[in-house]
């Protein structure tokens, strides 16, 4: 081991040997093959803890073949971060800092760490001689996220998709119409009488017919589409690369599937769904005032069925 290295890892055993963190260090004009690292390192990707280096080439989660667990949780990223390791390497550039996820073998499960790395000396080329890394686990902050992200985006009673991300789904629906024209439609489904369940059988029982409810649309509808609570006893569900009659086609599957469950045991509930499919000339307003309108004819007609505009 050349002294260099020698004290940039006594330094960093001294400062860097702090709880959640691993470090690692490269010295290329020594072995450029194998890296130092700390007992965290070891402990995140389960490394021989007894192996004074270990390879680069078999157990790295940036640059190895550990790299394959980062691409099985997200390829895009795994790519990203091989890119940045070798614009470093290449004297591209002095840093890099990054996140990733990395599935684990051993649990079965995703973890995710945060990725920093630096040049500590360079060549007379300008190419480097040491690099060191500092790896956090951050795998309970992402989690935290990715709850906020998910309440944020969905409805707290039927955990179905809320107004605002419904909203987005389609403004997406619409610009990809534009672009490409593969045909959407939208249902806007109403459950009947439910201010009368309200009434009669108080907001708790109301309360359980939309989550019931949102179970059973969830159940029936397709892996493409989308299902949202519009507001109050209204859902919608954005059917993409699809046009009226395969539409009106699941609004028949959704009102049989409702019969079916019998949701509320002691008394009958229907929906009433209004149908239509975006047209070259529509604007998003009309056309969720045309589905609308559609709903709201089930509903003056008898309830219990399809209107499709």
């Amino acid at each position: 081991m050349r002294s260099k290295t020698l004290e940039y890892l006594n330094f960093f055993e001294k400062t860097l040997n702090l709880p959640g963190i691993a470090w690692w260090l490269i010295d290329y004009r020594e072995d450029d093959s194998c890296f130092y690292c700390n007992q965290n390192m070891c402990d995140f990707f389960y490394l021989d803890s007894d192996l004074e280096k270990h390879s680069i080439s078999e157990t790295c989660p940036i640059a190895g073949d550990y790299n394959k667990q980062v691409q099985e949780a997200d390829e895009l990223i795994a790519n990203q971060i091989i890119s940045e390791y070798t614009q470093m390497l290449d004297g591209k550039a002095d840093a890099y800092n990054n996140r990733f996820p990395f599935f684990c073998i051993k649990t079965q499960k995703t973890h995710y760490f945060s990725s920093r790395a630096k040049v500590l000396e360079k060549d007379k080329n300008g190419k480097p001689e040491i690099i060191y890394g500092i790896i956090e686990d951050i795998s309970a902050e992402m989690e935290k996220t990715k709850l906020l992200e998910k309440l944020s985006e969905r409805d707290p009673l039927t955990e179905l998709y809320n107004r605002l991300s419904l909203d987005k789904f389609l403004y997406h629906n619409v610009q990809r119409f534009k672009r490409q024209q593969p045909p959407f439609s939208v249902l806007f489904i109403d459950i009947d009488d439910f201010k009368e369940i309200n009434d009669t059988f108080g907001h708790q029982v109301g309360d359980q017919v939309l989550q019931d409810s949102a179970k059973v649309i969830l159940s029936t509808i397709r892996e493409v589409d989308i299902a949202g609570r519009w507001g109050g006893e209204e859902f919608m569900v954005i059917c993409e690369e699809t046009n009226r009659e395969q539409a009106r086609e699941l609004a028949t599957r959704l009102h049989n599937s409702i019969k079916e469950n019998n949701i509320a045991k002691v008394f009958d509930i229907t929906i009433s769904i209004g149908c239509s499919e975006f047209l070259e000339d529509d604007t998003l307003p009309g056309f969720i005032h045309r589905v609308d309108k559609a709903m709201y004819q089930s509903k003056t007609s008898g309830k219990n069925q399809t209107t499709i505009f």
